[in-house]
């Protein structure tokens, strides 16, 4: 009889988690011994990057990977698998991130790079700096869901078949999109924010992240919060600003995450950078 594939979330435990509604980004623990796999389906499409631990996959390639090295998986969306941590080893030893893609995203990012239908293993020399720019960024407390959606949109570009990027200087286009950053950081920050940036430049979001981080030497994410932070650090310089309403005005959370990036910034609080001035 034919075993029926079904439809389930990522299997294991979560340690941490940061979703951005149209990506979701897990640092996970697996759970279940490989004889409970059985055949299933994933309704996202979504990358596994198995840190620790020997993992069994049929994507293309995975094999010839030694066993307990770095590696990630492809998996489109509905791709049939019982891929698993191999018998025999210590579950509580093995680590994995999981980097899921929602559907929304999934359709803006694909429509133009044409990706393969089928699942895919990438080594860690592959997907060495993208590896960990994750690990930094679930390390980090200062993540938007900008930074989430550039690096699905790289990953996909690193499985799907390439653009063709042979420039030797920035595009004319970059620069109008630093601009934009500039003027418009806080629609940047937002959900959904490579999206609505690369529509108003009309590029494709995955051509957009690729090309603004090989001149940039940084993410739109990351252009977009130094903009926050130099207006952030112009409003300290004037006393009549509340070090709770500079953070509100310039879109942290609260006060402490206000803090916390400016501190990791500059080197000093925001308290410590106010007094220097005055």
């Amino acid at each position: 009889m034919t075993q029926r594939a079904t439809s389930r979330p990522i299997i294991g435990q979560t340690l941490q988690r940061h979703d951005a509604e149209r990506v979701a980004l897990s640092s996970m623990r697996p759970t279940v011994p490989a004889h409970e796999i059985s055949v299933h389906t994933h309704a996202e499409a979504h990358f596994i990057f198995v840190m620790s631990g020997d993992y069994l996959s049929s994507a293309d390639n995975a094999q010839t990977i030694l066993p307990g090295r770095t590696l990630a998986i492809f998996n489109p969306p509905g791709t049939e698998h019982a891929d698993c941590f191999a018998a025999g080893q210590d579950l509580r030893r093995a680590h994995f991130y999981s980097l899921c893609i929602g559907p929304v995203t999934w359709r803006e990012l694909s429509n133009a790079i044409d990706p393969p239908g089928w699942t895919q293993a990438l080594s860690a020399m592959d997907v060495h700096a993208l590896t960990q720019r994750i690990v930094r960024q679930l390390q980090s407390a200062d993540i938007e869901p900008l930074d989430l959606e550039c690096v699905a949109a790289e990953m996909l570009a690193s499985v799907a078949r390439p653009f063709n990027e042979s420039l030797a200087c920035a595009p004319a286009w970059l620069a109008r999109v630093r601009a934009d950053l500039r003027e418009d950081w806080r629609s940047a920050l937002a959900p959904a924010g490579l999206a609505q940036l690369a529509h108003r430049h009309d590029i494709h979001p995955v051509h957009l992240a690729r090309i603004f981080r090989r001149f940039q030497r940084c993410s739109p994410g990351d252009f977009a919060r130094h903009r926050r932070l130099e207006l952030a650090a112009a409003y300290l310089a004037d006393t009549h600003y509340a070090l709770a309403d500079v953070a509100t005005d310039c879109g942290f959370f609260d006060q402490a995450h206000f803090t916390r990036a400016f501190a990791t910034a500059y080197g000093y609080t925001p308290q410590q950078y106010r007094r220097a001035l005055t």
